[in-house]
């Protein structure tokens, strides 16, 4: 850092350094299907426990399946259930690098953890598959998702101390509403010696919370009630999540199977609707409001809308068929379409990978 004087105030030196870090889970699960007539009761209870965060987590899961006419043509779904995790092991290895960084003004570092608790989310479900005329399968889906106990990070300088402190808490969280309606046959379709798989999904997600999901820990707003969006005063756990709110996306799956030659191309076509990318404003950024100066400012800026495909060329040779042996070429983003993801305030967009080549060759034993 260099003052007004041209004098160098700090800097900071990266060292070079090896870190490791392990983690050990242990899980036990029990479940059970009760069925009578037409009805499932899926029944169940997992317990998870890691000795990183010395957690003992206990989360119960429950699903129904109701076939109305005892014929799978018609077919009803609900269900709760409780998913503990995150990437706690991401947490500790960033904690590792930042190590490798000394600042020579003098500051120190300290890193908190005050007893975090596992992330979990609640997850509220239910479903609804009908076949229509003789082939034809469609499907609508609706999930009702609350992230609780997310893990954010906060830093603050003790000024007396010249010790930078960094705080890892629970106070993450979000909800996401996510929509799925399907169509797709039953049956493939048969044409010479080609089977041919066609499927259509149309997607909607929308969240809400205070943590953003693209950074993770590495960015947070959890202890700001409140802040300015697109220009009003507003509680930030009212704020949409920018990063996963993907208004309305609709794929074509359309496989094609060669079975005497075992050759299977499987292609995507997806278009993506405009979204919005949130941006921090700075007090250069014409949107800024001084009046506001005590709060985060935040813009949404239109990102627009994208169109994409993947191809995948796979075989797995009929005379190797007892070696499981398949070798798969993808290709992502054919078009090698430009689609921006994300924006900052100066107008420097962030892109999504372009034209991308895949080799893969397994073996299952």
């Amino acid at each position: 850092m260099i003052n007004a004087a041209g004098k160098k105030t700090n800097h900071t030196i990266y060292h070079k350094g090896k870190g490791s870090l392990g983690i050990d889970n242990y899980t036990l699960y029990m479940a059970d299907r009760i069925s009578w007539r037409n009805v499932s009761l899926m029944p169940g209870v997992r317990y998870d426990y890691d000795n990183y965060l010395s957690n003992h987590n206990i989360s119960p899961r429950f699903m129904t399946e109701w076939d109305i006419f005892a014929d799978q043509t018609s077919m009803i779904t609900a269900g709760y259930n409780r998913y503990y995790g995150g990437n706690i092991l991401d947490m500790g290895l960033r904690d590792i690098r930042n190590s490798w960084t000394e600042s020579v003004s003098g500051n120190k570092t300290l890193t908190r953890y005050q007893d975090l608790k596992t992330p979990y989310n609640d997850e509220l479900a239910m479903g609804l598959q009908q076949k229509i005329g003789k082939n034809v399968i469609a499907r609508a889906n609706y999930v009702y998702r609350e992230a609780h106990d997310q893990i954010s990070k906060s830093s603050r300088t003790d000024s007396a101390t010249k010790t930078t402190i960094t705080e890892y808490n629970n106070d993450g969280k979000t909800k996401t509403h996510s929509f799925n309606l399907s169509f797709e046959l039953a049956e493939p379709l048969h044409i010479s010696q080609v089977d041919i798989n066609p499927q259509i999904v149309f997607s909607y997600i929308k969240s809400k919370g205070n943590l953003s999901l693209n950074n993770g820990y590495e960015e947070s707003n959890t202890g700001d009630n409140q802040v300015v969006y697109n220009g009003n005063l507003v509680s930030y756990d009212s704020v949409p999540v920018a990063d996963f709110n993907n208004p309305l996306k609709i794929s074509l799956n359309m496989d094609f199977t060669h079975q005497p030659s075992g050759l299977v191309w499987a292609n995507t076509l997806a278009w993506q609707e405009a979204r919005k990318a949130r941006i921090i404003l700075g007090k250069t950024n014409a949107q800024y409001i001084s009046e506001y100066s005590d709060y985060k400012q935040y813009v949404d800026e239109k990102l627009d809308s994208s169109l994409t495909w993947d191809t995948r060329l796979s075989w797995t040779p009929q005379f190797l068929k007892q070696q499981n042996l398949t070798i798969s070429a993808d290709i992502l983003n054919v078009l090698d379409s430009k689609t921006a993801v994300d924006t900052t305030n100066t107008g420097v967009a962030t892109y999504a990978s372009g034209r991308t080549f895949w080799l893969d060759v397994s073996m299952k034993f």
